[in-house]
């Protein structure tokens, strides 16, 4: 058999194989495509890049990233946002770049996972490529649609008669210990609960944080839990009473205020917004009167938290639900039901958490900020989050790349 011949069989072996890798995996919606001189960003986008689909790339064996990496790599293609409007204009527009950035998925990849953010693949180190397509079309770049936002509804039930104070303390407690931060709200929960069940064991510092000269709650925060678990447990009596509904009203009035100075900075008032924009008014009362501030770290010894003030900075410029100035019509609106927004930010600020923690360690007097080209990726949509001193969110929206915004 001559060398020609015997090339021929070989060929005609692994088309085969080929064949039948093709038909298996087709059989899961994924498709396969091989190059021996590696693929262009042109066809990486086009194959699967642009709808966020899942590669499975096989690396040339002894080629630079091979040497990296290994032979398997699976995660999805990363683009910056000015790297996709480029691509959506020209799918051209990227073929002199040599590498391309792709996030992990595997956890075998954690030892490099950074490196292939931030130093990628070479394009012509790929020899194949298996591409899973994203079965939900509406959360990719390009789709106009709601964002698609999964959430798996746990049942919980509510202890009866107050008695859930020993888990949430619990949980609190263990978080204090572990050197984790608190958001302010959380803090003082923590210390009227310990004030409920632990009275004994409260540090000087937490009793002035708590009392006042005379022995007497002079924390209205502190107060309000307090009073708050002693109406659930059935002890509240009429003084107690008079004293919650006081700090209810206080609460109120507060957050009246602090909606009524975000509404003169866009030339309404109160009054002036109830009369012209009833529905939108509406919308911001139920808040006022529902809203819980909410914490994103459960480790970490800076806290890092949304609260009233973030809700109207966010909401008063980057949601339809109260969309009602022209001085804000040109923001990025969230691609999102209402109901999902609070679950899209909670979900982009944990993952950031680990990022804020090591910045803060550094700069623990400074604003922590994702923005333009660090923006981050999530169900399609860039998002932008700057976050004041104290671990507040400041801001937090969908990006367009059009023009800066604050």
């Amino acid at each position: 058999m001559d060398n020609l011949e015997s090339s021929m069989i070989l060929n005609q072996i692994k088309a085969a194989i080929n064949q039948r890798e093709d038909a298996i995996a087709s059989q899961i919606g994924a498709k396969i495509y091989r190059s021996e001189n590696g693929f262009s960003q042109e066809q990486i986008y086009v194959y699967g890049g642009r709808t966020d689909s899942v590669f499975t790339l096989t690396l040339r064996k002894d080629s630079p990233s091979h040497q990296k990496y290994g032979e398997l790599v699976t995660g999805c293609i990363v683009y910056s946002l000015k790297e996709r409007q480029l691509l959506e204009k020209d799918v051209c527009a990227l073929n002199a770049i040599p590498f391309v950035k792709v996030k992990s998925l595997l956890p075998e990849h954690n030892d490099f996972a950074d490196k292939l953010l931030e130093e990628g693949i070479s394009t012509c180190d790929i020899e194949e490529m298996l591409v899973i397509p994203n079965t939900t079309e509406a959360n990719t770049f390009i789709s106009k649609e709601k964002r698609d936002v999964k959430v798996l509804d746990v049942p919980f039930e509510v202890y009866e008669n107050g008695d859930d104070i020993g888990w949430i303390y619990g949980f609190l407690k263990k978080l204090k210990s572990e050197g984790v931060g608190l958001m302010p709200e959380d803090e003082a929960q923590y210390l009227a609960y310990k004030l409920i069940i632990e009275k004994e064991e409260l540090t000087e510092k937490e009793k002035k944080n708590i009392f006042d000269n005379e022995g007497r709650i002079f924390n209205n925060s502190v107060s309000y839990y307090y009073l708050i678990w002693r109406k659930v447990a059935g002890l509240l009596n009429e003084k107690q009473q008079r004293q919650l509904s006081l700090l209810k009203q206080n609460l109120f009035v507060e957050r009246l205020a602090l909606s009524d100075h975000a509404l003169k900075h866009i030339g309404l008032n109160l009054k002036k917004f109830a009369s012209d924009y009833p529905t939108q008014a509406a919308f911001l009362l139920e808040k006022i009167l529902s809203f819980k501030d909410i914490n994103f770290n459960t480790d970490g010894k800076y806290p890092l938290y949304l609260n009233f003030n973030s809700f109207l900075h966010i909401y008063l410029r980057h949601t339809e639900e109260l969309n009602i100035c022209n001085q804000f019509a040109d923001r990025d609106k969230f691609q999102l039901e209402e109901k999902d927004i609070m679950t899209v930010i909670g979900h982009v600020m944990r993952a950031l958490n680990s990022e804020y923690q090591e910045y803060k360690q550094r700069n623990p007097n400074g604003r922590f900020y994702r923005r333009g080209a660090m923006a981050y990726y999530f169900n399609g949509d860039y998002y932008n989050v700057d976050v004041n001193p104290d671990g507040s969110i400041s801001t937090f929206y969908k990006g367009s790349g059009k023009k800066k915004l604050i």
